[in-house]
């Protein structure tokens, strides 16, 4: 498992939306494979993509990357389920920012993460029909906040 690539290999280069998306994949194999040797698992998924939390929640025709990725991840997690990181609380997005190495010794965020995780109260609901759409040729759709 630790050896998954979210990138694959080819020439083909893929948008940051269907790397997201393959990761998402990535994490729905690994539960199933989990939820055989372990038997019973409650399972939330977090990604910070809304464009993948959108994939999923729509019944629309995608492009063909895009809807064998969706068909495989319902198939394996459908009852599970999914909810938005928001990014500036995701910890894993720092190092996109522009921080200097001792400020991650100083950082909260990346010592202990976000402190609404461990209190279910606090989850955020992400709710598709609160997000505008937008068709767009890279990605297959684009998403803003209203």
């Amino acid at each position: 498992m630790a050896k998954n690539r979210v990138a694959p290999l080819t020439s083909k280069s893929l948008t940051l939306p269907q790397l997201k998306l393959t990761a998402a994949l990535i994490a729905a194999r690994m539960r199933n494979h989990l939820q055989n040797s372990l038997r019973e698992m409650n399972i939330v998924y977090w990604p910070d993509s809304q464009i993948v939390l959108h994939w999923l929640s729509n019944k629309k025709l995608l492009k063909m990357f895009v809807s064998n990725r969706i068909f495989e991840i319902c198939e394996l997690c459908s009852a599970f389920t999914w909810k938005n990181f928001p990014t500036h609380d995701n910890p894993a997005d720092l190092q996109i920012r522009e921080l200097d190495a001792s400020s991650f010794t100083i950082n909260a965020l990346w010592k202990f993460g976000s402190s609404w995780v461990c209190n279910r109260e606090a989850w955020s609901c992400w709710k598709p029909h609160q997000m505008s759409v937008r068709s767009d040729e890279r990605y297959g759709l684009s998403l803003w906040m209203q």
